[in-house]
Formats: structure tokens, sequence, C-alpha cells
């Protein structure tokens, strides 16, 4: 006698591994593709030492899986490049990934400074000081 279901895969438990084979790959696949999706924009956005400051970094996707990283301020952003050179971040030694809402970033060999993420939104849009 079968039991119900199993003719379905096959039958038996090599069917049933099959299956769950078949379901892994598939599900592992989907991971991937959102995983490689996200890349683009893991650190897209504008972070600051204080989301309150009237001054920041601007970080934005280039092509090839690096982001330009730059600096802004009242009178807007510096050029990609200018600031600090393009990136990939994670395993520049000028950057440290905290976590995905922080960062700490090397400049001019000068100690390590921690920004946080205050938006996803890279568009700088520069508050006056208080």
């Amino acid at each position: 006698m079968r039991q119900a279901g199993t003719q379905r895969f096959g039958g038996g438990p090599a069917g049933w591994r099959l299956a769950l084979g078949r379901l892994l790959i598939s599900l592992a696949a989907a991971a991937s593709m959102s995983a490689c999706s996200d890349q683009k924009t893991k650190f897209m956005g504008i972070w600051k030492s204080d989301c309150n400051d009237y001054w920041g970094v601007q970080i934005q996707p280039r092509a090839g899986g690096i982001y330009s990283v730059t600096f802004c301020g009242l009178s807007g952003c510096l050029a990609p490049g200018e600031w600090m050179p393009n990136t990939r971040l994670e395993g520049d030694p000028l950057y440290q990934v905290v976590s995905s809402t922080k960062i700490r970033i090397k400049h001019k060999h000068r100690s390590y400074f921690t920004y946080t993420r205050c938006s996803a939104d890279p568009l700088w849009q520069h508050r006056q000081p208080r």
C-alpha cells in the first residue's frame, strides 16, 4: 500500500528528498536574486554623526558594485571621488561596516569617525545651522 501523496514526488523517501532538494535550491536562488538587488542599495543614503547635523556623507551606488562616498554641507555635495575614492566599502581598510545603519570612515590617516544612516534616500537636503 502506498501512503497518500507519495506518488506525486516519485514515491518513497527518495522522492521526498528530491522534492525537498528542489525546494531548497529554489529558495536559495530566490534569496540570492534578492540579495543581488539589495547589494546595489545596501549602503545608499545620507549618513551623519548626528542626524540633526547640517553636514554629512552621501553614499550612492555606482557601476560595478562600487559606491561614491562624498562629503555634503550647506553648499551641497562635493563631486564623487573628490572627498573619498569610490569603493566597495566592505573589505576596504578605510571603512568599517558596523551594522546596516552604522559605518565608520577613516579620512586622511585620522581615526575612524562613526556615521549613522539618517536616510536611505541619497538626495542631499541641507539644513541651516541652528
